[in-house]
């Protein structure tokens, strides 16, 4: 009887166990058989800039030495590895646009998989999107292996929880030290250069970082708080990276007027500002081992004079601007590229004049950071000559379309 019993438990566990789905590769396993040679190359393609870095950056650690192209579209992605015989495996997002300018397209990942393998069977194909359909389209088209995209990140973030906790174990007599540094470092997280001289903190110490270098920074684990400075987005992007490399107390400064995205990398220890900023509260929220020196700034601002900056990447048009401003006013002009922005100080100036060009790109970064100049002292105030009829002025900001009212413009700087 008791042999009868065990005999019908070993076969009800088997039919358990056939019923759960086989545990899936992890991506470093999938890398590393793929990836036979000593001199293959990878080719990685994805649209989404914060997606390329984060999968880049993990493909480093995992195959050292060898080289990694990217493409971002269709028709880059199959002309790069129509140039690259010795390419050995293919990292490909679904979705992405067949050339610049397009929109996504889930036909880009099938066709860029179907070309790889008519032109080399033997090259692996790894398809990653967020999307189980799309995935179930890249192995119709004959993709060897399959992932989601988040799979990715969350494997990338075990591996790292790991690495400290092993780390940790072996270095407990160093951890005092580190403490002591960590109570007095802040990160800036921003893509404008030299955005920590902008916001004037005194009393710690403070590094800075674009979205893909502060990967790298956040692993050192050495910050007290790490500060967010971008639209919704980029602070989407950012907080991402946080909650995959680790916690850490967080100071959000949201530069367009968008609603405060819900998000499940939202942190009970998150401090969130919009323009205006209240300095006081800053202060308060980097934390008591530094401060926000309001009267550092305020004397260091104090005298504005008659200066005017006008900020244009067309040098003709500026030259010409600035001699009619010249003759017309008797403020002292002074010009600069977008490029060449991020190093003036605008405090200096009466007034600023953005001239908006055709493409605004690049110009996006000079309006939206406009505010973070201004912190703890009288904003500068912005007259922005604009060519889309439909934009709205901003806080502290009169829009001028154009072409140029030259009356209108110098009636705006003498105001």
């Amino acid at each position: 009887m008791k042999n009868k019993m065990e005999k019908k438990e070993m076969e009800q566990r088997k039919i358990e166990n056939a019923k759960k789905p086989a545990e899936k590769p992890l991506f470093k396993e999938m890398v590393e058989s793929a990836m036979t040679s000593k001199k293959g190359k990878v080719l990685v393609v994805e649209d989404d800039e914060s997606y390329m870095h984060r999968i880049k950056s993990q493909l480093e650690v995992q195959i050292e030495g060898k080289e990694i192209i990217t493409a971002v579209n269709l028709v880059d992605a199959i002309s790069a590895f129509n140039d690259n015989k010795d390419i050995e495996l293919v990292v490909t997002d679904m979705s992405y646009p067949e050339m610049e300018g397009d929109d996504g397209s889930p036909e880009s990942g099938v066709s860029l998989i179907r070309h790889v393998k008519s032109k080399n069977p033997a090259v692996k194909v790894i398809a990653q999107s967020s999307s189980e359909y799309y995935l179930k389209q890249a192995q119709d088209a004959g993709a060897d292996s399959t992932i989601n995209k988040f799979a990715i990140l969350q494997q990338a973030s075990t591996k790292t929880t790991a690495a400290k906790e092993t780390t940790k174990a072996k270095t407990e007599d160093k951890k005092e030290g580190k403490e002591k540094q960590k109570q007095e470092t802040l990160l800036v997280v921003c893509e404008v250069k030299g955005i920590k001289d902008k916001l004037g903190i005194f009393g710690a110490k403070v590094e800075e970082a674009n979205l893909h270098d502060s990967v790298t920074k956040l692993r050192e684990s050495k910050y007290s708080k790490v500060i967010i400075i971008g639209d919704s987005k980029y602070i989407s992007h950012a907080k991402h990276d946080l909650y995959h490399v680790g916690q850490f107390p967080t100071v959000v400064i949201q530069t367009d007027k968008k609603t405060k995205e819900a998000s499940y990398h939202n942190s009970d220890d998150e401090e969130y500002f919009k323009f205006p900023i209240d300095a006081k509260k800053f202060s308060e929220a980097i934390g008591a081992e530094a401060h926000f020196d309001t009267s550092q700034k305020q004397s260091k601002y104090a005298e504005r004079g008659n200066n005017v900056l006008l900020v244009s990447d067309w040098n003709q048009y500026r030259s010409s601007l600035e001699k009619a401003l010249k003759c017309l006013t008797d403020s002292k002009i002074e010009t600069c590229s977008t490029n060449e922005f991020a190093d003036k100080d605008t405090g200096k100036y009466k007034k600023v004049v953005l001239v908006e060009p055709l493409s605004d790109e690049k110009f996006k970064d000079v309006r939206d950071y406009m505010p973070l100049y201004d912190i703890g002292r009288e904003p500068t105030p912005v007259i922005y000559l604009s060519w889309n009829k439909d934009v709205k002025p901003r806080e502290n900001e009169v829009v001028l379309k154009q072409p140029i009212n030259l009356p209108e413009l110098i009636r705006q700087i003498l105001k």
